[in-house]
């Protein structure tokens, strides 16, 4: 568990942050999921919002379209997290080109707006250590005729609904991401990085968004209900780094 080639790229170091209780929580870095499933849809939205949503005239909303922005929603089921209980995550963040001095070329990330989980030690890990706006909501995962579907309620109230195509060929893959965050009014920047399978549609899916805040700013950016494209990733092992401070952001 967790000594195949791909974690074993990443030597772990401890780490530590002091949560709201005034407790001292460790942990090793990067963080190790192994064995996760996971969903994201590649939506648009209005690019003129995208670009007042952002904290830095740095970080640049991508086109997807006349007038349009790159907005993603990803949902994952960590089911054997390293040194955690095993919880579920729904995110939505907005696609960036980070113009940084003295570089020609704009560096790609995804800009974390707001997270919902359903442990609230994963609230606490998110606050601290990236400055993510976590909170806790209620999942349901299920298999829908050919799509996976994730519904998420808090309070009792749905919050939204993400379906995405789960079948199609299967091809392995292997990458590696920046997430952009902001803590503490500094911009910070991490890396995550996956290997596994993944089966990708196009303009197939839809999400239902209700009345919680976190569809409501969803709804307010402007967001098309159906995706531009998706994948879905059955089985898939992710290695999540600390973030540090992004110089010149």
């Amino acid at each position: 568990m967790f000594d195949s080639p791909f974690f074993q790229k990443f030597p772990q170091q401890p780490s530590c942050f002091i949560d709201d209780q005034g407790i001292e929580k460790r942990y090793v870095f990067p963080s190790f999921y192994e064995g996760s499933r996971g969903m994201t849809g590649f939506f648009s939205c209005s690019l003129s919002k995208a670009a007042l949503a952002l904290p830095s005239p740095r970080l640049l909303p991508v086109p997807a379209g006349f007038g349009k922005a790159l907005l993603v929603v990803g949902a994952f089921e960590y089911n054997n997290p390293q040194g955690m209980d095993p919880y579920r995550e729904i995110l939505f963040g907005l696609a960036v080109a980070q113009l940084k001095p003295g570089s020609l070329i704009p560096k790609p990330g995804l800009f974390i707006k707001r997270l919902i989980v359903d442990v609230p030690e994963n609230v606490q890990r998110g606050k601290h250590l990236w400055g993510m706006d976590k909170s806790m909501g209620e999942f349901k995962f299920f298999d829908e005729d050919e799509m996976r579907v994730c519904e998420v309620s808090r309070n009792g109230r749905p919050a939204l609904k993400l379906s995405l195509p789960r079948t199609g060929r299967s091809r392995r893959f292997e990458e590696c991401n920046t997430l952009v965050t902001l803590k503490d009014g500094k911009v910070l920047r991490s890396r995550s990085c996956m290997s596994g399978r993944k089966i990708t549609a196009h303009c197939r899916g839809h999400i239902k968004l209700g009345a919680d805040p976190f569809a409501v700013e969803l709804d307010a950016l402007g967001i098309s209900l159906a995706p531009l494209w998706s994948r879905y990733l059955p089985n898939a092992d992710i290695a999540m780094c600390l973030p540090s401070e992004s110089m010149g952001l």
